[in-house]
């Protein structure tokens, strides 16, 4: 059955079903309202006395003593959050994305081939310290047998995929991760996320290009020394001349989990103006952590003053279909740029990395 054949049955009036969630629910496709039935009667088979609510104005939450979880709609997919006690081994990667996340997991749901998880209602007796546990139990895969559950889910609602839908992250989605820590921004201000993207603000760092140092830039043995930085105050302006090329940085520092990357683009107001944010470097890599570098140009023929503060360019996100096995800062990538505050010039190595690597090889 293809997404928005078919609809999710209603399900029967129960005291601990919150109206808010069903209207929640009921606005969305018909594919998700199938993914989000499912997930609910899971959640509250693996504990009964699980209830519902609404936080951040209109995401489901589900709580016992604390958030068990919530239920994020993105565009195709839907975001599972795992809270507290659900941070627990994970041996058949039910989990999609979190593993190293101490307060938050989840679990993206696309649409996918008839087949669903079943809820183990086998509770133990302490099973009120511990809802959160059974919570991730009901995420696995059917047991021989199957049961109530899995048999009486609407045919082809939730896929077990090792390979969820990678996706552009929507602004909720956004809000979500940097709220569950899983993306780190800093400063932080949610008045800068766009419908796809954050904002970002123009550091107080640059680094400008000494010319006269050498005749030529050799690749095969890129010179040193060839930048100064120059660092301007909070009321200073940094002018880039017609024709410059110069490096600056973000404001924000940036932090990414293994299975999320990120693309640095610039503002179409500012290209308007003839200013370009990034040459080439616009990939931040799953794992990456520090400001990121801005290489400035000016187009025009006319200087470009630039000030502290300002939004300079746009950040947006993208899900890997699996958590990457070498995040970017692993020992043996040698990742130059990892932890990066100020703006940074090139650490290419040129010749030198391709003689190392047949040394090595």
């Amino acid at each position: 059955m293809a997404p928005g054949a078919g609809s999710c049955p209603d399900p029967a009036p129960s005291p601990d079903r919150d109206p808010r969630v069903d209207d929640y629910i009921n606005a969305l496709p018909d594919w998700q309202q199938a993914i989000c039935a499912q997930l609910r009667e899971l959640i509250h088979a693996a504990d009964p006395e699980i209830e519902e609510t609404i936080k951040r104005t209109v995401q489901p939450y589900f709580v016992l003593a604390g958030n068990v979880c919530a239920l994020l709609a993105a565009k195709e997919h839907i975001n599972l959050f795992l809270y507290d006690g659900a941070i627990v081994p994970d041996p058949d990667q039910i989990i999609t994305g979190g593993h190293e996340n101490t307060t938050a997991r989840h679990r993206v749901c696309p649409w996918g081939p008839a087949s669903s998880p079943a809820a183990d209602h086998h509770a133990a007796p302490d099973r009120r310290q511990q809802p959160r546990r059974w919570l991730a139990k009901a995420q696995s895969p059917p047991r021989a047998g199957g049961s109530k559950l899995r048999d009486a889910a609407p045919a082809g609602t939730l896929a077990r995929v090792s390979n969820p839908v990678a996706s552009v992250l929507s602004d909720g989605t956004i809000l979500e991760l940097v709220r569950c820590g899983r993306i780190r921004i800093d400063p932080w201000e949610e008045d800068l996320v766009q419908p796809a993207s954050v904002d970002l603000r123009l550091g107080d760092s640059f680094r400008v290009f000494h010319n006269h140092r050498v005749a030529a830039i050799d690749l095969r043995e890129p010179p040193s020394g060839l930048t100064e930085e120059v660092v301007i105050g909070q009321d200073e302006s940094f002018v880039i001349h017609p024709g410059e090329f110069c490096l600056g940085r973000t404001l924000e520092w940036v932090e990414l989990p293994d299975d999320i990357v990120a693309r640095i683009e610039g503002k179409s107001s500012i290209g308007r103006l003839g200013l370009i944010v990034h040459a080439t470097a616009g990939f931040c890599d799953p794992g990456w952590k520090g400001t990121l570098t801005l290489e400035l140009n000016n187009l025009t023929r006319v200087p470009i003053k630039l000030y502290p503060g300002l939004l300079i360019a746009q950040l947006s996100f993208m899900t890997l279909d699996r958590p990457a096995l070498r995040p970017y800062g692993s020992a043996e990538l040698g990742s130059h740029y990892q932890g990066q505050r100020a703006a940074t010039e090139s650490r290419y190595e040129g010749g030198r990395a391709v003689a190392r690597a047949r040394h090595e090889g």
